[in-house]
Order: structure tokens, then sequence, then C-alpha cells
């Protein structure tokens, strides 16, 4: 299994943290949890993707949920009425499909829930899909 990541959100959290883009030259908080819950999902993509096999090894597994428990800490932190401002359905599907993956896919791993984990799966999948289709840089722009 393949995980995606996201180039355009860790190319836009590398430009907030040195531009530091937001009031009084200092990056938006909100951006700031965002910009680093999508970064760390990347890493996890990173941890999986590595290798030349494509199946889930336990070891990469582990590495990936020590990895979004730190983007679903930065997650949870966002507003999603400030994302659903910059674009409608945007704080809606971050938190029902992104958070509510990491969530899901964390809590399925602990509870050997294989149907839970891989819901969690099929939720991260769906954010990406969704945020490839309808998020650019303008609407990122104004979290």
């Amino acid at each position: 299994m393949q995980c995606r990541s996201y180039p355009f959100m860790f190319a836009a959290l590398i430009a907030t943290i040195f531009t530091g883009a937001g009031c009084n030259g200092a990056p938006s908080i909100n951006k700031e949890h965002f910009s680093k819950s999508i970064g760390y999902h990347n890493q996890a993509s990173t941890v999986l993707n590595s290798g030349t096999s494509d199946s889930m090894q336990a070891s990469k597994v582990e590495q990936m949920v020590v990895i979004y428990q730190k983007a679903l800490a930065e997650g949870r932190q966002v507003d999603i009425q400030k994302l659903n401002e910059a674009h409608a359905g945007f704080g809606d599907h971050y938190r029902d499909s992104f958070i509510a993956g990491l969530n899901a896919f964390i809590e399925g791993y602990r509870t050997e829930d294989d149907q839970k984990f891989l819901h969690g799966q099929v939720l991260l999948d769906e954010w990406g899909t969704w945020y490839d289709q309808n998020i650019d840089q303008n609407a990122y722009e104004k979290i």
C-alpha cells in the first residue's frame, strides 16, 4: 500500500515558517497547526513508502502511529471554522476525514481493530482526494 503525501502542503509549511506569514510578522497560529499536521502526515507517508515492500510492516506502522499522534495533536488545535471561512467545507472535510482518519488509524492499531484501522486509511485517502480537487494556494493563504 502506498500512502499519499501532500507535497504542496510541505512547500507551504516551509514557506510559512521562513516568510513569517501572518499578523505582526508571526505565522498564523491556525495555519501553523494545520501545516504541522499535514507535515507530520507527509512524514508518516515517507516512512510507509520507504524500502521495497508494498506491505505495511509492523515496524513501519508503529513509526507511523507515533508520527500520526503528533499530527493529531496539531490537528486538534486547528480552528475548523477558520478553515470553512477560507473555503466552503474545508474545515468540515479536515475534521471529518483527516482528523477522524488519523484517530481511527491510531485507535484501530492500538485496539487491533482491523476494520477501524482500514477505515482510518480510507478516510485519509478521502481527505487527500478532496484536498487535491478543492484547495489551492488562495484558500490556503486565507487560513
